[in-house]
């Protein structure tokens, strides 16, 4: 009977979190159709419209829909970063194309990872098993 509670709790979670990610969603959609009508209408000024309306945005929109998930919480960070990480030479004179620098900064974070992945994997499992027993003795007992 306490795994029925337990799934209708959970399902409960499920169900908010799908809803944020919508509204999330319907936010960004008629954010964008402002701002599309006030590029039409000639109210916001026309040179930001290739900032606004470009891949990079897409990914930071992608990314802002899916961290409100915590299944896809990585992802959306991920897509965050690397659409803001893309975005930055429209704001800031750097003396650099980003593009130059994406890719080794993408393999040193990989290595970085992979050298301390033993340790954060340690972390992991023993949270996780400590995660276990209190839920087991909580719930079950």
């Amino acid at each position: 009977m306490e795994t029925l509670v337990n799934f209708e709790e959970l399902s409960v979670k499920y169900r908010k979190t799908r809803k944020m990610k919508k509204t999330i969603f319907g936010i960004l959609a008629v954010a964008a159709g402002v701002l599309l009508l006030g590029f039409n209408l000639n109210l916001i000024n026309p040179e930001i419209k290739h900032i606004i309306f470009s891949w990079q945005m897409l990914l930071i929109a992608i990314g802002l829909v899916n961290i409100f998930d915590r299944d896809s919480i990585v992802i959306g960070a991920i897509l965050l970063t690397t659409g803001s990480f893309f975005l930055v030479p429209e704001f800031l004179n750097v003396p650099f194309h980003l593009n130059q620098v994406f890719w080794p900064v993408i393999l040193i974070l990989a290595g970085l990872m992979a050298i301390t992945k033993h340790r954060f994997h340690k972390y992991h499992v023993k949270s996780s098993k400590y995660w276990k027993h209190k839920y087991m003795h909580e719930n079950f007992s």
